[in-house]
């Protein structure tokens, strides 16, 4: 029986991970960055040569062998059991690479922690000698382990094609985009939008919003921020969209923008092909801008994923200071060659070499001079809306979809250049403001609705074309600023429905936060449910307006005291705080929220899709948004450009 257990336990875990690859998204205990992701990425996360998840082989493994104990009675026969010891040495190998690389993943040590356990409390640690072949536990074993791996594969597959369907289309589209930006003679469909040139992102992708405690830009926690934050001034984009660093020329009939991290993977890629294309092509230019992956010097960051990519990028600058672009070039080249990843020591045995003085160099790094260009590109990458990087854009047009192809970027710019498009210069590159890459972002969403509970108290129709849900905590200053803009927007409507769900970031009630923000957000949550419960729409939204009004200084004892006035009994309400109905509905929503993935809050969906960016001042992207959800746009049918070019061959 036991052995049965730790089995079934092992295969959970993984089946867990297997989960979270196939529907993309974090574990709770296992945030954006964390541990898991590090484990998962790495070259021991996957079966060299073939790609296949080792979480895939952990939970075929663990099923199948829990089957195979199940099915002999634990037992199993010489062969399964060698097998098993040999499944323990693998989790032993598995448990010292997290130890040796400073990374754990949750799931993965609770795997190999009963893997191990297993078999060492079923075999002792070995295969007891006279064991006989057991065909039945090793048809078990073996039938089990192919079938799941069968049935994986062909999920894996699946999801994979419709992620590479979707980057195709975004790929097509967006080259399509690039040709019309760029004045190509009898291409059709319609220019990228420019739109306004204003608003900075008040949110980020990333922004410090979320689980990881942190509630608007300045990150204030609990009961630090006393009324909701006021709006930030709108931001002014740049005149000219050029990077900080160019290789080519200012007047170039190709210009290539990339946001990126000396960390990143993926930016590695994106800057070996655009180095080609600069041989290949001398009408191009090629520039960049910082966006490091890591708190330590990107606000919009929750954690630091990539924990050198700040000083990295300051390097770069450094280097840019002392050497101009000669000196960039000669830093940009080492720092992607070692992945942005360097020690004092290493930096210091490299700086000769790279014609720096060592004490000036380092001098320089470590100021405030080198910091404040790294910020002015983060912010800026914000004011279009970045979520993830490279972010990389053409003639003003981002390139979407460039994961679609392993050469995307270099198909792209050939597809452009046999168009011969002509010299011009950064200043008429105008991407999309943040707000109109949102608005059109939250129209090209997969619908993300999760119900398992028919909510009792909404505002508006329930067969409303417009469906808007609203995920946040009540004692956070900006949900209830988000809840009073949503109920301002649509009162008297009958074309939107209305519903908020509750997301405490508090562990006391929700285990798939990292730490609590706010301690009494769960309390809250009980108090506004009850409340529901007890007095209907009516008493629901009644007591949403006092804890709005009342978040600093609820407790038990303010809201015994403001009970009558809110047309409750006191001693009743207190009691339905704790009742198992209020329970059920909170953990239900909870829920929903750990299969979306809340990253941050308050979290807004339309429609069963996220609205980003909402919050941009002076862009109006939730309004626009609820507008299009009620009288949905016709979608565009631009004539896709043939993106592979002859080779010549």
């Amino acid at each position: 029986m036991a052995g049965a257990v730790l089995l079934s336990v092992a295969a959970a875990s993984c089946g867990m991970l297997v989960v979270a690859h196939l529907a993309k998204f974090s574990l709770p205990g296992c945030g954006f960055g964390g541990g898991c992701d590090k484990a998962a990425s790495s070259v021991w996360g996957k079966v060299p040569g073939i790609g296949w998840p080792v979480s895939f082989i952990g939970a075929a493994y663990f099923a199948s062998m829990a089957v195979a104990w199940a099915a002999t009675r634990g037992t199993l026969g010489t062969i399964a059991a060698w097998a098993a010891r040999l499944g323990a040495a693998v989790s032993l190998l598995y448990l010292g690479i997290m130890a040796g690389e400073k990374v754990f993943c949750l799931y993965c040590a609770i795997a190999h922690a009963c893997n191990l356990a297993f078999v060492v409390l079923c075999f002792g640690g070995s295969v007891p000698r006279g064991m006989t072949p057991n065909l039945r536990g090793l048809a078990a074993l073996a039938g089990c382990f192919v079938l799941i791996s069968a049935v994986l594969g062909v999920v894996e597959q699946s999801t994979s094609a419709a992620a590479q369907k979707k980057a195709n289309e975004d790929l097509a589209n967006s080259t399509q985009q690039i040709l019309n930006r760029s004045g190509v003679p009898g291409a059709t469909g319609p220019a990228a939008a420019t739109g306004p040139t204003g608003p900075a992102a008040a949110t980020g992708p990333l922004a410090a919003t979320g689980p990881a405690g942190a509630t608007g830009a300045a990150g204030a926690t609990g009961a630090a921020a006393s009324t909701p934050p006021a709006q930030p001034k709108p931001a002014t984009r740049p005149r000219v969209f050029t990077g900080r660093h160019r290789m080519g020329p200012e007047q170039a009939a190709i210009r290539v923008v990339m946001f990126f991290g000396y960390q990143c993977s993926d930016c590695k890629i994106i800057e070996t092909q655009a180095q080609d294309l600069l041989k290949k092509y001398p009408q191009m230019s090629l520039s960049f801008k910082h966006f490091p992956l890591s708190s330590d010097c990107n606000p919009y960051m929750p954690q630091k994923m990539h924990p050198n990519a700040c000083w990295a990028a300051r390097a770069a600058e450094a280097a840019a200071m002392l050497g101009g672009q000669a000196g960039f070039e000669r830093m940009h080249t080492w720092l992607f060659s070692r992945s942005g990843a360097f020690t004092d020591a290493e930096l210091n045995a490299a700086l000769p070499g790279l014609g720096f003085d060592i004490a000036r160099f380092n001098s320089l790094m470590l100021s405030p001079d080198t910091l404040a260009p790294v910020s002015a590109d983060v912010e800026e990458a914000m004011l279009y809306g970045l979520r993830q990087t490279p972010m990389v854009f053409i003639n003003g047009v981002e390139l979407k979809g460039w994961q679609a192809k392993p050469d995307a970027l270099v198909k792209t710019v050939d597809a452009l250049a046999l168009t011969n498009p002509p010299v011009s210069g950064p200043e008429n590159d105008r991407p999309p403001s943040a707000g109109d890459k949102n608005v059109a972002d939250w129209r090209d969403l997969p619908n993300m609705a999760w119900r398992s509970r028919e909510p009792a108290y909404a505002i508006g129709p329930k067969d409303a074309p417009a469906q808007v849900q609203l995920w946040g905590d009540l004692q956070d200053a900006n949900t209830f600023q988000a809840d009073r803009m949503i109920r301002d927007y649509i009162l008297g409507r009958d074309d939107v429905r209305y519903e908020y769900r509750y997301y405490p970031v508090d562990k006391a009630c929700n285990a798939n936060v990292p730490q609590t923000a706010f301690p009494r957000g769960c309390r809250a949550a009980r108090a506004a449910e009850a409340a529901g419960q007890l007095g209907g729409d009516e008493g629901y939204w009644r007591m949403m307006d006092w804890l709005a009004a009342n978040r600093q200084s609820f407790s038990d004892e303010t809201l015994k005291a403001a009970a009558p006035g809110l047309g409750f009994d006191p001693a009743a309400l207190l009691a339905a705080l704790d009742s198992s109905k209020v329970t059920e509905a909170i953990n239900g929503d909870i829920d929903i929220g750990r299969r979306l993935v809340i990253p941050e809050i308050p979290r807004l969906y339309v429609n069963g899709r996220v609205v980003n960016g909402w919050r941009i001042p002076g862009a109006f992207v939730f309004e626009r948004v609820l507008e299009e959800a009620v009288t949905p746009k016709p979608p565009p049918t631009p004539r896709l450009p043939n993106i592979n070019p002859p080779t010549g061959r």
